[in-house]
């Protein structure tokens, strides 16, 4: 991804815009409500009750320091866009400073802040969250251009972002519920201090055009104890927990270099879990935080360089920053299932984005 506004590149895919508003036109706060998108196509729809909201310059810019901060006031909103798999919303922002909220995305309505499961992400005292949700979904630099892409799927949507530590294009998070039927690309405000660069919406071709075209390796259904799976060494691995094990538990191995070396996440029959590196057939506990596991919980592990994180129920359950063994191993095996236990939909996705998919989103946010 791009971080920078300018003509579409030419190759065999064109971007068609359903919604494209570069701010190349000028307008004084409180008289952006209505207007049109500059380019287009596009009309804006904006609450602004303080007369926060401006453009000029090529960006939306967005002053702080409100009598009366509320969620949406000021917010924008574009024309409500049909549910699609594979179309994407994409916005070059700069990262406000401070303990201050500003979210980009889809959201239900032209008013008031996005509610899950609508996908969005929300920045805010330099994290990176899920909308009104604990997903932790990393750190952003306060001051810094940021571009974002959040691409739809017939359920859920991927969270894409490139920027300050996150070199190229990175994927943050797969939503894996939302099927809201009609959505309106956003940029909504709290309190923040910022400026959007462009706000655009488009449908992406393959691979982004089904749901799990952009994955490295699928197991759909029901998931069988002894089951091999492929990943990319910096990824994101899901599966739903249908049953807890009555004993024993449920393990699931990555990062295998071998039959003695790997990294393991285990979901003990209490709904406990624990990460364990396993070394020249020797084992290491890691410390996680507190959680447990329920049936029809969505877990993820997610592993970058040396971090892995474990997220149960979309919430941050835990981080291990030293896992510098077998961080270019891409093997990974579900060993176990204890007692009576079921996984169902495991999948890897990639956490960096190469080939095409990456080709795709520099052409989209050129």
């Amino acid at each position: 991804m791009i971080l920078g506004s300018g003509l579409i590149q030419s190759s065999g895919w064109t971007p068609t815009w359903l919604i494209r508003d570069e701010f190349t036109d000028t307008l004084a706060a409180g008289s952006v409500d209505g207007t049109a998108a500059t380019p287009g196509p596009g009309t804006r729809a904006v609450t602004d009750t303080e007369s926060k909201l401006s453009v000029g310059g090529g960006v939306l810019a967005i002053a702080g320091g409100k009598a009366s901060p509320a969620w949406g006031d000021p917010g924008l909103w574009m024309n409500g866009i049909n549910r699609i798999t594979g179309v994407g919303a994409i916005s070059k922002i700069v990262a406000p400073a401070g303990a201050v909220r500003f979210v980009f995305g889809f959201s239900q309505s032209t008013s008031g802040e996005p509610s899950l499961p609508n996908p969005c992400v929300y920045l805010y005292n330099g994290t990176i969250y899920g909308t009104q949700s604990n997903i932790n979904m990393g750190a952003y630099s306060a001051g810094q251009d940021y571009v974002f892409a959040i691409i739809l799927r017939s359920t859920g949507a991927f969270v894409v972002a490139a920027g300050g530590a996150f070199s190229s294009a990175t994927l943050l998070w797969v939503y894996g519920s939302g099927t809201t039927a009609t959505l309106y690309p956003c940029a909504v405000n709290y309190n923040a201090t910022s400026s959007v660069d462009y706000l655009r919406a488009l449908a992406l071709p393959a691979p982004f055009d089904t749901d799990t075209g952009l994955a490295t390796d699928v197991h759909a259904g029901s998931v069988s104890a002894g089951t091999t799976f492929s990943h990319e060494a910096d990824c994101l691995i899901e599966f739903t927990v249908d049953t807890l094990p009555s004993a024993s538990g449920i393990t699931v191995e990555f990062r295998r270099q071998d039959a003695d070396n790997y990294w393991a996440l285990q979901i003990f029959y209490t709904g406990a879990f624990v990460l364990w590196e396993y070394s020249g057939g020797f084992t290491s506990r890691m410390s996680l935080g507190a959680g447990t596991v329920s049936n029809g919980h969505r877990c993820v592990i997610l592993a970058s360089g040396t971090t892995i994180k474990i997220y149960t129920d979309n919430i941050l359950r835990g981080t291990y920053a030293s896992a510098t063994n077998f961080a270019t191993a891409t093997a990974g095996e579900l060993d176990a299932l204890g007692t009576g236990g079921a996984i169902s939909d495991l999948i890897t996705w990639p956490r960096t984005l190469s080939g095409t998919a990456a080709a795709i989103l520099d052409k989209a946010s050129a």
